[in-house]
């Protein structure tokens, strides 16, 4: 019996293939990825500034610092940049980040097994911040709707798949706390209006 997956080994191989290990980092977008890098306990936030010009030169100082040691000590020595975008997508699936040469940031929290995010922020390079709940119809900007409007909209859909709970709140509020910003009217309107649930789901 083989237990590797073959299908997730090409789908693997197929996105190392597209890696850009040299592109240039922008200053915001290398900012913004350390910041968050660092949140979600990369190993690669900690690169000495020196060092961040590109994936590759992040992932040569990592291998020099930790020679000797095997993978699952390393940690994520390296960040993943694919046509100038750097992002991440964490191991459960649930947070996800992109950031554009530019700097623009993409943040989108995701129920298990969810291919759509329920909860996406856009943080633009000028610091301009959408906070959208994602629903079947579409995106719905938090701060142009109602309180009523965007207590239904949390919990639109008789599904518990599609619910908004304090917790994706909170998971995304700790992303925009990695970024700086510590105080938002439309996480405090989110936070009223999401479902408390009791068993996480």
């Amino acid at each position: 019996m083989n237990v590797f997956d073959h299908e997730a080994d090409a789908a693997l191989a197929a996105r190392v293939a597209a890696m850009d290990w040299n592109h240039a980092f922008g200053s915001l977008q290398l900012e913004r990825a350390l910041r968050l890098a660092r949140a979600f306990g990369h190993t690669w936030g900690h690169t000495p500034l020196e060092h961040c010009r590109t994936a590759a030169s992040i992932s040569a100082y990592w291998d020099s610092e930790m020679e000797g040691l095997d993978s699952w000590q390393r940690g994520i020595t390296a960040p993943w940049v694919v046509d100038g975008v750097l992002s991440h997508v964490t191991g459960t699936g649930r947070s996800a980040w992109a950031i554009g040469p530019d700097g623009g940031t993409s943040l989108e929290i995701h129920r298990p097994g969810g291919d759509a995010p329920i909860l996406l922020a856009q943080l633009a390079p000028s610091g301009a911040l959408t906070i959208l709940v994602n629903r079947d119809t579409g995106p719905i900007d938090v701060t142009k709707i109602s309180d009523y409007r965007l207590r239904h909209a949390c919990v639109a859909g008789a599904s518990k798949k599609q619910e908004v709970c304090r917790r994706h709140v909170e998971a995304l509020n700790d992303m925009l706390w990695a970024l700086g910003i510590n105080s938002c009217a439309a996480i405090e309107r989110l936070r009223a209006a999401a479902v408390e649930e009791q068993v996480p789901v």
